[in-house]
This record gives structure tokens, C-alpha cells and sequence, in this order.
């Protein structure tokens, strides 16, 4: 798993038993019942990393599963991967420990830290903290190819239309916890990175847990992949600059540590969340007859998903470096197989073996976005107008193909018409339109 060559990805193409007997011997019930759900995703490269499972404090299952050999190296639970969104959950907690000192206050206005940016003066810090602040996100690809500042970021934002007025809404915002960063960077007077290494991650034994930097050398760091075309149906992920994800997605962690860390919030040993309105950067749920606190994550080249069980004292820990597969829906089963409670096979569309589906490649426009379609060397890939990188569509029929990324299906309807739908939910139409320029 650990920065090897793609070649040896043709190991998974061998039979699932085989895979899943190399994986480790069970060692009860849980452990058969985890190798059983996963064996589907491995079978139609939807995952590759490892999983946690650990009660008390202590890591009671710990399985891997290798997209490039098996079995995974013993220390593979130590493995660094990219966290993506799971990086919200620190840079959260390094606001609440900033409002603690009296450095930040959660009803500060931003003008206070970042005095040009507009609006400023209406938009708060939980605002911020709980998406609520009208934020776009930057143009990621003005910056995804090079290294870039955070100022330059803050820069783009702010050029950015609003998407509605602070506080008048609420939607999921990395450009919020992008500003987060730069706040913090002000109030501590550090770098974003450096506060967390002093205030987190050495003091709490979090030796594996740092900021992403593809131009240095990082022991233990897992290659990323992304879906990708025949034989091997992966493809290295491209290069995309972490710097575009400082405080919403720069981090990579271990499973070990991301374990410990997920405990020693819910513990209140960093802050006293029982001062707070909410755990800020993490989503409060109830599974199981259980309070839940949760992250999940997606980037390019990999998925994440953290959750801790508060009553049960339960730790879920998935970590994938295949961006594939939906992350909160393997860590939520992961933690149902936990509480003893049934769990639902997945299933997933086949490969489709006949001709490939035509579909025009040109630019469509829909609700939700806008989508580029097009053609490599007889392969179809899509990409959202501004993101970074591109997703393979998967031939599984005649006029249909499996995003598997976002485990989306895109069904071809005309030469200048597609639906593409997530899960149960209406499918979305896309028109040909002109080209934004």
C-alpha cells in the first residue's frame, strides 16, 4: 500500500476468497462479519485501506485490505492516509481551545482578523464554524497544479459570489473552515500547521498525524488512487496541491491516531464541550441507541470516516486510499456489525462487457452544477466545472455508466441530455449548454 508501484494493483483482480483469507484470520464473530460486508467492495475495486474498530480505548479489530498485495503490513493501522474532511474536527478544536485562551470569541465578526474581506463585519466565527456563513468555495482549479498561499485562497473567496447571506442559511462550506485556518493563523500568531503540531498532535502522541506536502518526502504515506479504466480499474490519483485544503482537508492521520483522537474529544479532555452549543466540526448523530459524533471525508485519492459511540465507547475508523466507495456508508455499517445490530449487503452495478454507451463530449449544465464530458483514448470521464480532477464513468449498460466515486449513475438520454443520480434520490437532468469562459 505503502508508495508501490501500479503494477502490482493487478493483485486485485484475483478471486475475492482469496483476497479476503489473506486479509488475516478472523478471530470472531465481528471480524467474519466485517470481512463479509467489505468483500464486495473489494471485488468491484470500491475499496482499498484499513478499518478500526476498538472499544474502551482499545483497538479490538483492525483490518486491511490492499489494493496492491495482501496482507497489508502488520503496521498498517499506522499507515499515514489523506483525512480529508476529518481535518475540519482539528481545525474546529483549535478555535475552541483559542476562544478558551480568550483569543477568538465565537460571536467575533471576521473583519476583526481579516479586515478586507467582504461582508466581514456580519460574518461571525460560528457562523463560520457551523456553514452558516454564505461562503463559495475558491476555484480550486486556479490553484490545484501549484503550490499556492493561504492568502491566495482567501483571495479567490473572496471573489466569489455569496451563496446567501450569513446566517441565513446553512450549507456545507470548505471555504469556511479555509477562513478558519487564516483565523487561527492571526490569533496565534503561528502558521496554521505549526499550532496544530504544538497544540495537538505532540503533546496528545499523535506521531502520525501532519500536514500533507507532495513536494517532501513523507515516511509512511499511502499512494492514492482513483477509479480508473481497464485491467486494473485504478488509476494513480493526479497530482492535486493540498495547499488548496488547508483547514478543510491538508491533514493525513492513522488509524491509531485518529482513534485516539475521536476519544480524547468526546472525553472533553481538550475542551469542555459541555460549554459549547455543539462539538464544532463534527456532525451529532443517533445510531444504535447510541449519541454519535462523526466526520467523513473525500478527496482526491482518498475517503475517511471517524465516529465514537459515546455510551458504548465505540471507535469507527475507515481509511481508504482509493477515492471510491460512499465512506459514511461503510463506516455506518462498520458500526452496526459493532452493536450486534443486522446489516444490509452492498451491492453494486456489473461490468458492463458490451460496446461503450455514446455520450457526447461537449459541457452540460444542470441544478446542481455543471459537468464536462470527455473522451480518453475510449474512455469516458466526467469533471464538475472547477474541480481538480476527473472521475472514469464505468460502463454498465448500454446508455448508462457507475461514477464510482460518489456511487452516482449517469444515464445517457439524448446526444445533448443526461440524468445522473446519487442513490434513491431524483435523478438530476443535464443539458448541453455554452461553455463558461
Amino acid at each position: 500500500m505503502i508508495q508501490r508501484s501500479l503494477a502490482s494493483v493487478l493483485v486485485l483482480c484475483v478471486a475475492i476468497s482469496a483476497a479476503v483469507a489473506r486479509a488475516g484470520a478472523p478471530g470472531d464473530a465481528v471480524d467474519r462479519q466485517i470481512d463479509a460486508y467489505l468483500a464486495p467492495y473489494l471485488a468491484n475495486r470500491m475499496f482499498s485501506g484499513v478499518v478500526l474498530v476498538a472499544r474502551k480505548g482499545r483497538p479490538e479489530i483492525v483490518r486491511c485490505y490492499d489494493i496492491e498485495e495482501q496482507p497489508c503490513a502488520p503496521g498498517a493501522a499506522g499507515a499515514r492516509f489523506r483525512i480529508a474532511s476529518i481535518t475540519k474536527t482539528f481545525t474546529a478544536a483549535a478555535i475552541e481551545l483559542l476562544a478558551q485562551r480568550r483569543r477568538v470569541g465565537f460571536a467575533d465578526t471576521l473583519d476583526r482578523y481579516i479586515p478586507s474581506f467582504p461582508n466581514g463585519s456580519h460574518i461571525t466565527i460560528r457562523m463560520l464554524l457551523l456553514h452558516k456563513a454564505g461562503l463559495a468555495d475558491p476555484d480550486y482549479s486556479k490553484f490545484s497544479s501549484r503550490h499556492c498561499s493561504i492568502d491566495e485562497l482567501i483571495g479567490n473567496i473572496a471573489l466569489q459570489k455569496p451563496l446567501f447571506a450569513p446566517g441565513a442559511d446553512e450549507r456545507y462550506s470548505n471555504a469556511g473552515y479555509i477562513i478558519l485556518a487564516k483565523v487561527i493563523e492571526v490569533a496565534s500568531g503561528k502558521r496554521y500547521a505549526r499550532f496544530l503540531q504544538n497544540e495537538f498532535f505532540t503533546p496528545l502522541a499523535l506521531s502520525n498525524t501532519l500536514a500533507n506536502d507532495e513536494s517532501a518526502p513523507i515516511p509512511g504515506r499511502v499512494t492514492a488512487y482513483v477509479p480508473g479504466p481497464p485491467p486494473t480499474y485504478v488509476s494513480p490519483a493526479p497530482f492535486v496541491s493540498s495547499d488548496i485544503f488547508v483547514g478543510s482537508g491538508i491533514l493525513l492521520s492513522s488509524a491509531h491516531d485518529l482513534m485516539r483522537w475521536a476519544q480524547l474529544v468526546a472525553s472533553s479532555r481538550l475542551v469542555d464541550m459541555s460549554k459549547l452549543e455543539y462539538p464544532y466540526g463534527w456532525g451529532v448523530r443517533h445510531y444504535f441507541d447510541d449519541a454519535v459524533i462523526e466526520q467523513s471525508g473525500e478527496i482526491t485519492g482518498a475517503i475517511s470516516y471517524l465516529a465514537h459511540y459515546r455510551h458504548r465507547g465505540t471507535t469507527v475508523v475507515v481509511l481508504s486510499n482509493l477515492e471510491a466507495g460512499p465512506n459514511d456508508r461503510i463506516g455506518l455499517a462498520l458500526g452496526s456489525i459493532a452493536a450486534g445490530k443486522p446489516v444490509a449487503a452492498p451491492s453494486f452495478p456489473k461490468l458492463y462487457g458490451g460496446p461503450r454507451p455514446s455520450a457526447g463530449e461537449g459541457y452540460y449544465s444542470g441544478d446542481v452544477g455543471s459537468i464536462h464530458l470527455r473522451d480518453h483514448d475510449g474512455n469516458l470521464f466526467a469533471q464538475w466545472d472547477g474541480a481538480p480532477d476527473q472521475q472514469y464513468l464505468q460502463p454498465i449498460g448500454r446508455s448508462a455508466f457507475f461514477v464510482r466515486e460518489d456511487s452516482s449513475i449517469i444515464t445517457i438520454e439524448s446526444s445533448t441530455r443526461f440524468l445522473r443520480q446519487w442513490g434513491d434520490g431524483t435523478p438530476v437532468e443535464f443539458t448541453v449548454a455554452p461553455e463558461r469562459t
